[in-house]
């Protein structure tokens, strides 16, 4: 066995023979709960059985802690959302609350602050604060909360169901790890799936899907739905023959220095990106990069677009460097969320490191990420005139499903529809 099948095995039956049964041996009401931590791509290598272990436990907690992500995890901030939100949806309404540290901290209490409203974005029932100790040792600490949970209070019970763009993660999964973390810190929502939804009109699939060996015939189904698909060039690398039974493409080992996206801007540093290759006219460019692209030789797709039956294929190209999708041109991004979005009734536009959170009753959030203000605009599919911001008590006038708000830095304002 492999380390990760091994210890699977011996972590999943330790659970149970030495805990589990122990347990409700002795006490047969017992409700015995794990906590898991934070860094959910890798669970498997340390024996974490995400797919058995909150079935065969009363419950999950979920570590949102996400702390400085120039430290050792990397953990960018919009995972104190997205983690929860997978762990809840691999038993939805057994993951009973999240759980955050101190880390982070010397960054500014702001950063403290936002792990526990993104862990309550997530609709967590409960937040843990740990320890008891850094809470005497550090009395702001306990101050910042307080204040967080006043704030987030008046608000949370306005909000429905999380809602995001479907990513389909198989379980034990890897490759591309955390990649959706960084979608979300360029304003795309996540949801993370581990199975693979036939209902919705976008399905995003990362490096993680070549895990399932039927993938490619769930492509196809989804692409004969109507629907569609957008692969990353991490997939489009693991099974260049399985995405070949859709469109003829390859992502090859070739890279590409790009800083110059056309008529969607410039990014303000060089981006090393993979080179994807495609028949032409059979697969069709909607963001390209080059150095330069404007009255240049040559460039290469960010988005590529590939027809198929009812619906179409994307292929997403990610950075080397993940973080490097930061760098892309506001107008790179908006269309990026335009054809990732199509689930969702409504998106942004702007910079990246602003972050989206919908719900399914009309209400969603916009916060930035950034250490200076920024202004975003904000798109909505439907012909609302008037859209009222919850912690003002304000109304923003819409104009052709459009409307403008600027945000200070790491802060963040709730809409309701």
């Amino acid at each position: 066995m492999s380390w990760t099948e091994y210890r699977l095995k011996l972590m999943t039956e330790a659970g149970k023979t030495l805990v589990l049964d122990p347990a409700r041996k002795v006490n047969p009401n017992v409700r015995v709960i794990i906590k898991y931590p934070n860094w959910c791509d890798h669970f498997q290598g340390l024996g974490f059985d995400l797919e058995h272990g909150p079935h065969l436990f009363d419950g999950v907690w979920t570590g949102t802690e996400t702390r400085d992500p120039s430290s050792a995890q990397h953990l960018q901030n919009y995972l104190s959302y997205n983690v929860f939100r997978y762990l809840d949806n691999l038993r939805p309404g057994f993951n009973f609350g999240g759980w955050v540290d101190s880390g982070g901290s010397h960054m500014g209490m702001y950063r403290y602050a936002e792990q526990l409203w993104l862990t309550l974005f997530a609709k967590a029932p409960e937040v843990t604060l740990f320890a008891y100790n850094q809470l005497l040792r550090q009395p702001l600490l306990g101050k910042t909360a307080t204040e967080t949970f006043v704030l987030t209070d008046s608000f949370l019970g306005e909000l429905g169901r999380p809602q995001g763009i479907v990513s389909y993660k198989p379980f034990h999964a890897t490759g591309e790890d955390f990649l959706q973390n960084y979608l979300g810190m360029i304003g795309l929502p996540m949801d993370m799936l581990p199975c693979f939804p036939e209902d919705k009109k976008v399905v995003l699939l990362t490096e993680q899907a070549k895990f399932d060996p039927d993938i490619a015939q769930k492509i196809q189904e989804q692409l004969l739905r109507g629907g569609d698909v957008i692969v990353t060039t991490g997939l489009v690398k693991a099974i260049p023959d399985k995405i070949a039974s859709i469109a003829e493409i390859r992502c090859s080992d070739l890279k590409a220095l790009v800083n110059d996206f056309g008529w969607n801007g410039t990014s303000s540093k060089d981006l090393l990106i993979p080179q994807v290759h495609y028949l032409t006219n059979d697969s069709w460019e909607i963001v390209s990069a080059g150095k330069p692209l404007t009255r240049g030789v040559t460039g290469y797709p960010i988005l590529l677009r590939c027809s198929f039956a009812k619906g179409n294929m994307y292929v997403l190209t990610i950075p080397d460097n993940f973080a490097d999708l930061y760098e892309y041109p506001d107008k790179a991004l908006n269309m990026i969320r335009l054809f990732m979005g199509r689930d969702l009734d409504v998106r942004i536009e702007g910079p990246s490191k602003v972050g989206l959170f919908v719900y399914d009753n009309g209400t969603f959030i916009v916060e930035s990420f950034l250490d200076e203000p920024v202004e975003v605009q904000v798109v909505l599919s439907s012909d609302e005139k008037v859209v009222r911001e919850l912690l003002e008590n304000k109304a923003y006038p819409v104009a052709s499903r459009k409307f403008a708000i600027t945000l200070e830095p790491h802060t963040f304002k709730v809409f309701q529809k």
